[in-house]
């Protein structure tokens, strides 16, 4: 029997309740960003390898964004959270997909222990519905129990991977970048087009299939 609040397959196919209400209870932390967290609600997460963007243009985006959040405070409306997507979000994704930096998730035991740590407890402290592991980022969609705060969980992810990675390259210093980039899931139109953009990012970019590592519920596994 599962546990209490635990997800399963088939919670996860009716999206009643997967998006984010208002009129809920609704936890927010920050680190340089305000992190949403609404139990059983989809969110898009995003965190990118330490040296994947230039210092100078992520200390650029950071006083601009540092401006913005000034003059709009929580709780954002929906025009809100799309102005923050265009004039940051995606400004960040342009500069990912560029592909700077050394790109250590290119390589196949790497990404793999991406893709290991995202998984360990599926269906326990959260519901992983897709994601991609490009040669310098991770995009995901994930659906929020009460056992996983995703604060906690992005840092069980980055944290557990990070280790193995060191211990494979050899290498020491800091794997991740600091912080992550996260939104709520407003609608299933919304949900849908975060998922379709995790599968199209690699070939956005132009990767081979063996330099990205893809997985969707309910398809097979694509990309290594």
């Amino acid at each position: 029997m599962s546990n209490p609040g635990q997800l399963t397959l088939e919670s996860t196919d009716d999206f009643d309740g997967g998006f984010y209400n208002p009129e809920m209870p609704v936890s927010v932390s920050r680190y340089h960003v305000p992190h949403w967290h609404q139990n059983g609600v989809f969110a898009f997460v995003t965190w990118r390898l330490a040296d994947s963007i230039p210092s100078a243009v992520m200390k650029s985006i950071k006083a601009e964004r540092v401006l913005w959040l000034r003059s709009h405070p929580l709780p954002w409306g929906p025009e809100d959270g799309r102005e923050y997507s265009r004039l940051f979000t995606h400004r960040v994704e342009n500069q990912l997909d560029a592909g700077i930096g050394n790109c250590i998730l290119r390589k196949c035991e790497v990404s793999a222990v991406v893709a290991e740590a995202l998984r360990f407890f599926d269906g326990e402290r959260y519901f992983l519905d897709s994601f991609v592991v490009m040669p310098n980022h991770v995009h995901l969609l994930v659906r929020l129990c009460e056992q996983g705060p995703l604060p906690k969980i992005v840092h069980s992810w980055k944290s557990c991977s990070a280790k193995v990675i060191r211990r494979q390259l050899q290498c020491d210093g800091r794997v991740w970048q600091r912080g992550y980039w996260d939104t709520l899931m407003r609608s299933e139109r919304q949900f849908a087009n975060c998922r379709r953009y995790i599968e199209a990012n690699p070939g956005k970019v132009g990767l081979r299939a063996d330099e990205y590592r893809f997985h969707c519920r309910g398809t097979s596994a694509a990309g290594k």
